[in-house]
């Protein structure tokens, strides 16, 4: 079973970035009668190399955006001088590339430094784009707002853990995501994380990340999609559907219903896949929850249904 990972590895992670992109594209998208344009907010827990940032900036879809990334100093280290060393960004008039901030104080020893973007608005300097070098489990021991540098709480914002909670234990989990949702009024969360230990297939994904001293707290207590579901309504994700809710898909679903048949076909001559059955089996253990709080910046997820 599974003796061939890279069959799958560029559908699951394409199936992952879709629905990711899909999701994120409609939080930033704009009601036509918006105007001017609305701010908002990205907040990526564990971002490590990510790019989608600079993907957004690549389609032009970072103005009015405020987007924080979050790790360990040595992982936002390396990141600064990939970014400086690529030269991905580039100063001027209204843009400045900070290789380093001036932090404040997080109520404990400063690990390193905060470094990203500065731009201009009318006439002010303001934080566009920040990593901040942080072990996630201090976060809820910051005081306020405040100590994270750029950090806004009167702008829609968005949450996203790609695999990034799951390594924590369930109440710190828990408490960093309400450090954000207790500050923030606007505010909806992406999850990306395994799901289903119960059956045979579970079973031994749980023992090959054991055998590699890797512990996921949060897929022992959340094994399917409604109990992903119940998490974001404990974290006060809740509402009609129109000023708020909660919603959770399969990786297997996400790619049969949201990704178009040419696409498929695209990905498919791409991977040669042909451990269809293997493919299904892993991607039905991986699942896709969003959930948001409030009436106002969400207006593009109204559409986003589950299959």
């Amino acid at each position: 079973m599974l003796n061939r990972p890279w069959l799958r590895c560029v559908a699951g992670t394409y199936t992952r970035t879709t629905a990711l992109d899909i999701l994120i594209n409609a939080f930033l998208s704009e009601p036509e009668s918006a105007a001017p344009p609305q701010k908002k907010q990205i907040i990526s827990l564990g971002a490590g190399t990510d790019t989608r940032y600079f993907r957004l900036r690549s389609k032009n879809k970072h103005h009015n955006l405020i987007y924080h990334e979050f790790d360990f100093p040595s992982v936002t280290t390396t990141k600064s001088k990939t970014v400086l060393n690529n030269r991905l960004l580039s100063n001027n008039e209204s843009e400045v590339l900070i290789t380093e901030f001036k932090s404040p104080e997080f109520g404990m020893p400063q690990q390193d430094t905060d470094w990203g973007i500065s731009s201009s608005r009318d006439g002010k300097p303001e934080v566009t784009y920040c990593c901040h070098p942080i072990d996630l489990r201090q976060v809820p021991h910051l005081k306020d707002a405040k100590d994270i540098q750029g950090l806004q709480t009167d702008v829609p914002t968005l949450i996203i853990s790609e695999c990034c909670l799951c390594y924590l234990d369930l109440d710190t989990a828990r408490d960093v995501v309400r450090w954000f949702t207790d500050r923030i009024t606007s505010v909806g969360i992406v999850l990306y994380e395994p799901i289903g230990v119960d059956d045979a297939f579970g079973q031994v994904m749980v023992s090959n990340l054991a055998s590699r001293g890797i512990a996921m707290p949060t897929l022992e207590q959340y094994k399917t999609l409604a109990d992903q579901k119940a998490r974001l309504l404990d974290l006060g994700f809740q509402g009609d559907g129109k000023a708020g809710g909660q919603e959770a898909e399969t990786v297997e679903n996400i790619w049969q219903n949201w990704v178009p048949s040419t696409e498929k076909e695209r990905v498919d001559r791409l991977e040669g896949l042909d451990e269809v059955e293997e493919w299904q089996m892993l991607a039905r253990h991986y699942a896709v929850a969003w959930g948001w709080r409030g009436s106002n910046g969400w207006e593009g997820w109204s559409g986003l249904r589950r299959a």
